[in-house]
């Protein structure tokens, strides 16, 4: 049996940028690297509602406590970019070591899903992304919500690094001067390249369709968004 939910853990769902506190951002903010699949859309978005351009089709969901301090736990992120629907983007500010002894980790992630599906369809989760303790558990949860299946290997593994000012200076002054390179959208002249290499990404592919995948930086796995924007602090209804 699941223990109850923790009474200190509180969450926060918007699809206002506004509406998040400044710790949620400031958390963020300090973990740049990690974050770096949920604070740029959060970035762009808060520029956009500053001039008036309301984004569309994004939900938040913070899980955090207060030890005094608010304190974050999870953030879950549903957001849209310009090549469509992103996957669900899972983060926390926990290390790595830390994450399977904090006593907040899988409420928060099993409260997240309840939320989750309370706010969008379960097709619109299609694929989760996060590291590999936090997606698989996620998707384990999803599944036993939503009764949908998983596949049990992850479809794509990343790995986050990151370059410093020093190391890219010295890669620009070994890399050779390309002249003719320019970086722009494809136009008609380039279908074949742009056929080569879509053709090339296919092929390294899984060969069947499925409606889920697993990510390893990540993992698999649901739509439009109908929220009103309010920040509710509230218990899981079905907390386990």
């Amino acid at each position: 049996m699941t223990k109850p939910l923790p009474a200190d853990l509180e969450f926060i769902i918007c699809d206002d940028t506004s509406l998040l506190p400044d710790f949620v951002w400031s958390e963020l903010q300090q973990s740049e690297v990690d974050a770096n699949v949920v604070l740029p859309v959060l970035n762009k978005c808060r520029k956009r509602e500053k001039i008036g351009v309301i984004a569309q089709d994004h939900l938040w969901i913070v899980a955090f406590v207060r030890t005094p301090v608010c304190a974050v736990k999870l953030i879950l992120a549903c957001t849209d970019g310009m090549t469509g629907k992103y996957p669900l983007f899972l983060f926390t500010p926990l290390p790595c070591a830390a994450m399977e002894e904090d006593p907040y980790i899988y409420h928060s992630l099993n409260s997240a899903a309840w939320y989750l599906q309370t706010r969008l369809p379960t097709h619109r989760i299609y694929s989760v992304f996060g590291r590999d303790l936090l997606s698989r558990t996620f998707a384990t949860i999803w599944a036993q919500q939503t009764n949908i299946p998983l596949i049990s290997e992850p479809y794509y593994h990343c790995k986050i690094t990151y370059l410093t000012r020093t190391a890219l200076d010295l890669n620009r002054r070994e890399l050779p001067s390309i002249p003719k390179a320019q970086i722009r959208p494809a136009e008609l002249g380039d279908w074949e390249g742009v056929a080569k290499l879509c053709h090339g990404f296919a092929d390294t592919s899984v060969r069947h369709l499925s409606f889920y995948n697993f990510f390893s930086y990540s993992i698999i796995l649901v739509a439009p968004i109908h929220s009103d924007g309010r920040r509710s602090r509230c218990r899981s209804p079905r907390a386990h």
